[in-house]
C-alpha cells in the first residue's frame, strides 16, 4: 500500500467532493503542483444542475494512464446539486495524481481539501501513523493499524472481512479532528471528511520530517 498523503492519490486512496454550487466545472488531472489550467491542458467537465435530486447520489470516476497523459472515465458528468463525485485510481499502474477544478463561482482541489470534501486511505501495514496538516500543525491525529491474527475458521474469516468493510470516519473541523485517534485492522480504510476548513491535507508526519529535516512542532 502507498503512503498516507492526501496530496497525491494512489491505489488505495480516493477523493470525493460534494457539489453544492450550480454551474459548469472544468477540471484537470495531474501531479500536484504541476497541474496546468484547463485552458492549457486536457480538461474534463462536470455540469451541476441548480436543482437538487430527491436524494444525494454518488458518481464514480476512475483515473488511468493514456497516451496523452491521465484520463478520466467518464470524461463528462451531469449531476444534481448536492451530489457527490468520487475519484479513484483504476489500477496500481496509475501514477500518483491530484484533481483540481473550478466553475465561475466555486473550486475544488484534492491536494488542498476544501469543505465538503473527503479523502480515504486503505492502510496496508501495521503500526502507528501520526498525520498532520501541512499548513497547520495544530490539525493532527493518529491511526493505529493492528494486524489480524490468522483466521482459523470460515466464521473468523467472515468476521474479518466484515471488519474491513466497516467505515472508520474522522471528521475535520479545522483546526480540530474528531476523533483525534482511531484504531483499525490491517487493510481497513479510514475516511477523513472535511466539514469546516480549506486547503486541508492529511500527510504522514514522517513524510514531512523527510522533506523538512528541521524539527516539527510537538
Amino acid at each position: 500500500m502507498n503512503s498516507l498523503d492526501s496530496r497525491i492519490l494512489r491505489l488505495g486512496d480516493t477523493f470525493a467532493h460534494r457539489f453544492t454550487s450550480a454551474g459548469t466545472y472544468r477540471y484537470t488531472i495531474g501531479v500536484h503542483c504541476e497541474i496546468a489550467t484547463p485552458d492549457h491542458h486536457r480538461s474534463f467537465e462536470i455540469v451541476v444542475a441548480a436543482e437538487r435530486g430527491k436524494a444525494s447520489k454518488t458518481h464514480y470516476v476512475t483515473v488511468s494512464s493514456a497516451q496523452n497523459g491521465l484520463t478520466a472515465e467518464p470524461e463528462s458528468l451531469h449531476i444534481s446539486n448536492n451530489d457527490v463525485i468520487l475519484w479513484s485510481p483504476a489500477s496500481a499502474a496509475t501514477p500518483g495524481f491530484a484533481v483540481r477544478g473550478a466553475s465561475k463561482t466555486a473550486t475544488f482541489d484534492s491536494a488542498d481539501l476544501p469543505a465538503n470534501s473527503m479523502y480515504s486511505h486503505a492502510f496496508g501495514s501495521e503500526g502507528v501513523f501520526e498525520w498532520r496538516d501541512v499548513r497547520d500543525p495544530k490539525l493532527n491525529g493518529s491511526v493505529t493499524v493492528v494486524a489480524h491474527s490468522p483466521c482459523r475458521s470460515a466464521d473468523e474469516r467472515d468476521a474479518y472481512l466484515r471488519k474491513l468493510g466497516e467505515a472508520t470516519l474522522v471528521m475535520i473541523d479545522a483546526p480540530k479532528a474528531h476523533p483525534k485517534k482511531v484504531s483499525v485492522a490491517l487493510g481497513q480504510t479510514v475516511f477523513f471528511a472535511v466539514r469546516n476548513g480549506h486547503g486541508i491535507s492529511i500527510v504522514d508526519r514522517l513524510l514531512l520530517v523527510g522533506l523538512n529535516p528541521q524539527p516539527l512542532p510537538p
